[in-house]
């Protein structure tokens, strides 16, 4: 990351950085832009296309994420038990799968009707909750796996209580700081993604 700041200071120039900066702000473009310049239009296509797949790529695990937190939180009974069933054909929790694109469908259209900005709002916040559940439920999750297997007086020492337990706090520890600084996280500064961190 230092190295594409570096590399987009060096194409426009020390003393234009910031200016070129907040022309580009708006439209979130200026790396394309310098790409346009020096690589041509065959590369900055590339590179669009690329951050594209890069960004489904993201969103598909976080969505794949929550959906299998709601199914093994479903299949255990913690919540209705509809989320843990399976599809009998490939195995998919597709139940939870169906529930978690129903709820993002629900915020998308809430969005709309506030007139809020959703790539501003919506998708940075969404995607800024969605790496802190993600996190939080890690978190809990080496907590549990110490817990769990201490009951049980298993004798595999690093795998059940020392690699665990040293990563719930560490994971606790980015937590913190993520949550304080929720938009940075989210990438916006936008009033929705500020109320919601």
């Amino acid at each position: 990351m230092l190295l594409g700041s570096e590399s987009a200071v060096s194409a426009v120039g020390v003393a234009q950085a910031s200016a070129a900066a907040q022309e580009h702000l708006k439209a979130g473009d200026l790396v394309f832009s310098i790409s346009q310049t020096y690589l041509g239009t065959f590369l900055t296509d590339v590179m669009m296309l690329l951050l594209a797949v890069g960004l489904f790529a993201a969103l598909l695990a976080l969505h794949n994420s929550a959906a299998r937190y709601m199914f093994a939180l479903g299949r255990a009974r913690v919540l209705p038990p509809a989320l843990g069933r399976t599809n009998p054909r490939n195995g998919a929790p597709h139940v939870a799968s169906g529930v978690q694109i129903g709820f993002a469908t629900l915020i998308a259209a809430v969005y709309a009707a506030a007139g809020l900005d959703p790539l501003a709002g919506l998708t940075a916040g969404m995607t800024g909750i969605g790496a802190l559940v993600v996190i939080t439920s890690q978190a809990m999750a080496c907590n549990a796996v110490v817990a769990y297997f201490r009951h049980r007086r298993d004798p595999r020492i690093w795998r059940t209580a020392v690699a665990p337990g040293l990563g719930g706090p560490g994971l606790v520890a980015v937590t913190v700081p993520a949550v304080a600084n929720f938009p940075t996280l989210a990438g916006s500064r936008s009033g929705s993604v500020s109320r919601t961190g």
